[in-house]
C-alpha cells in the first residue's frame, strides 16, 4: 500500500495532498514567532553529562547514552548501566563503579556544585512570568506552540493529551520554571520547529521529571529530586538530578549538539541628510558607530537592539529591537526630527474586542495605559514604541515601533491571539486520476477509515501523520 508521510502543522488551516498515488504534502504555515527569549542557562562542568545523579542510577534495559553519566555523593555500586550502554565516561566517585568506569570524586563534586548554580540560575530567572507565560493552559502545554521566553509553572507541568512544540530559531531559548514536578505523557513530543536547538530548551523541575512509554523530549532536564525515563522513551538533551535517582529505561538519551547557523547583516539608514551631515551615526548591541548606508556583517541570527547617536539640535530616534536571519541582509531606518518640530499624536486600536473587554491596553515609551482607540497628543516626531499589556488568557501583541510626523495623528493597531485558537489543523487529500476515484480508490490517515477523494479531516493535534493509499485492481 503506498504511503506518505505528512506533517500538519498548527493554526487552524487546511494541508492539501494531491495524489496520483504519490503525495505531495503541503502543510499550513504557523505564524513566525521571532522573540529570542531569555539568556541561556549556563550548565558549566554538567555540559558534558547525559546523565548526572544524586542517588541511584537504574536501568532495565535502556538503550544506548551518548554521553557521560555520573552519580555523586553515592557510591559507584549504585550505577547500574554498563560501559557498553554509553558512548562517554562513566565517572563514579570510588572504585566500585561499573567495568570500565572513572573513578573521579573532584570532578563529580565539581559537576553537582555546578548544577545547584545552575538550577537557581534558572529557578531565579526575571523578570516573574505573566499572562500567557505563567501556567499556560492550566498548567498543561500539550497541543501549545509556544514562542522562546521564560514560563512560569505555579505546580505541576503537564504535556500530555498532545505533543508541545517550540518554535524559534537557532539562537533562540525556553526556560520552563516547574514549583513542582514535570509529568511528559505516553507518545507524546517536546516538538523543535523553525531551527529551535534542543541545547537551548531548559526545563527547571522542582521535585521530580517524568517522560512517558515512547514519549520524545526536547531539552537539559534540571531535577531537585528525581528524573525518570520510562520504556522506548527517547531524550534529546541531559537528565540532571540533584538529590535523587535517575532511572533510564528509555530507547537512548543524547547530549544536544548547538549548531552554529549561517550569520546575517544588517543595512541602516539615516534621515534626514542634514542630521547625516551634523553627524548622525548608528549602533548595533553598543558596538562601534557606523554611518548611514553601511552594512555590518556577521550578526548571528536573532535579536539585536539598535541604537543612534546623540546629535545636538535633533531628536535621536529611539531605540529598536531588530531580528537578523541567517544568510540575509535585514534593513532598518532611523528618522532624527530638529528639535523644537511640531508635536504629532498617535491613535492605536486593540483586536478583537474580547481582548479589551479582557483588559488589553496600549502604551507609548513606557507611559500610561490607554484604552483601544484612544489618542495620545504632543508627540515628538519621530519614532517610538508601542507596547501592549499583557492579559490572561491571550497572546499579547510584539512591540511596535511607530513613526510620528509632524502635526500629523498617526494610527497603528494590535492584535491579541486567544490561548488556545487555532491549535489544530485539517487534512484534504485529493485523489488522481478521475479514473481511479471510480475505480474505487481512497485513502486512510494513520491507518484509519477509508475516506472518499476530496474529504476533509478535522481537528488534528499538530505533528506528523501517514498518509497511504488502497490498491485498486
Amino acid at each position: 500500500m503506498p504511503c506518505a508521510l505528512l506533517a500538519l502543522k498548527a493554526g487552524g488551516a487546511k494541508s492539501v495532498l494531491k495524489a496520483l498515488f504519490l503525495a505531495l504534502a503541503v502543510a499550513a504555515s504557523d505564524q513566525a514567532l521571532m522573540a529570542a527569549g531569555p539568556a541561556p542557562v549556563n550548565l558549566g562542568s554538567t555540559a558534558s553529562f547525559a546523565i548526572l545523579s544524586g542517588a541511584a542510577i537504574t536501568s532495565t534495559g535502556g538503550g544506548i547514552i551518548n554521553g557521560n553519566v555520573g552519580a555523586s555523593p553515592i557510591s559507584g555500586s549504585a550505577i547500574h548501566l554498563t560501559q557498553a550502554q554509553v558512548n562517554g565516561i562513566i565517572y563514579a566517585v570510588d572504585a566500585t563503579g561499573p567495568p570500565g568506569s572513572v573513578d573521579d570524586p573532584t570532578l563529580l563534586s565539581a559537576a553537582k556544585g555546578d548544577l545547584t548554580i545552575a538550577i537557581n540560575d534558572a529557578e531565579g530567572r526575571t523578570p516573574v512570568p505573566t499572562g500567557s507565560f505563567l501556567n499556560p493552559n492550566g498548567g498543561n502545554i500539550g497541543g501549545l506552540n509556544l514562542a522562546p521566553g521564560l514560563y512560569k509553572f505555579t505546580s505541576t507541568l503537564f504535556i500530555t493529551g498532545a505533543s508541545v512544540t517550540l518554535t524559534g530559531g537557532p539562537n533562540d531559548v525556553w526556560i520552563f520554571q516547574c514549583a513542582a514536578d514535570l509529568e511528559e505523557g505516553p507518545a507524546v513530543q517536546v516538538i523543535l520547529a523553525g531551527g529551535a536547538q534542543s541545547g537551548n530548551v531548559f526545563w527547571q523541575v522542582g521535585t521530580s521529571a517524568t517522560i512517558g512509554t515512547f514519549a520524545v523530549f526536547n531539552g537539559t532536564i534540571l531535577a531537585n529530586d528525581s528524573v525518570t525515563m520510562d520504556t522506548s522513551s527517547v531524550l534529546n538533551g541531559r537528565a540532571l538530578a540533584f538529590s535523587a535517582g535517575v532511572t533510564f529505561d528509555g530507547a537512548g538519551a543524547t547530549l544536544p549538539s548547538l549548531v552554529n547557523p549561517i550569520q546575517g547583516s544588517l543595512q541602516v539608514t539615516l534621515d534626514p541628510p542634514g542630521a547625516v551631515t551634523d553627524g548622525a551615526q548608528w549602533q548595533v548591541d553598543g558596538g562601534p558607530d557606523q554611518n548611514s548606508g553601511v552594512t555590518e556583517a556577521n550578526l548571528s541570527p536573532g535579536s539585536h537592539i539598535l541604537s543612534f547617536t546623540v546629535i545636538p539640535g535633533w531628536v535621536t530616534p529611539a531605540i529598536q529591537n531588530v531580528v537578523i536571519s541567517s544568510g540575509q541582509t535585514t534593513t532598518a531606518s532611523g528618522l532624527y526630527v530638529l528639535t523644537g518640530s511640531p508635536a504629532g499624536s498617535l491613535t492605536v486600536d486593540i483586536l478583537p474586542t474580547g481582548a479589551v473587554l479582557a483588559g488589553a491596553h496600549w502604551q507609548v515609551d513606557g507611559s500610561a495605559e490607554e484604552n483601544s482607540g484612544a489618542t495620545v497628543n504632543d508627540l515628538a516626531p519621530g519614532s517610538h514604541i508601542l507596547s501592549f499589556t499583557s492579559t490572561a488568557g491571550w497572546i499579547t501583541p510584539a512591540s511596535q515601533i511607530v513613526m510620528i510626523t509632524n502635526a500629523q495623528t498617526t494610527d497603528a493597531s494590535g492584535t491579541y491571539t486567544l490561548i488556545g485558537a487555532g491549535l489544530f489543523g485539517s487534512l484534504s487529500v485529493n485523489l488522481l486520476p478521475s479514473g481511479a476515484v471510480a475505480g474505487g480508490a481512497q485513502w486512510q490517515l494513520d491507518g484509519g477509515s477509508s475516506q472518499a477523494s476530496g474529504t476533509t479531516i478535522s481537528n488534528l493535534v499538530p505533528g506528523n501523520y501517514d498518509v497511504s493509499f488502497t490498491t485498486i485492481f
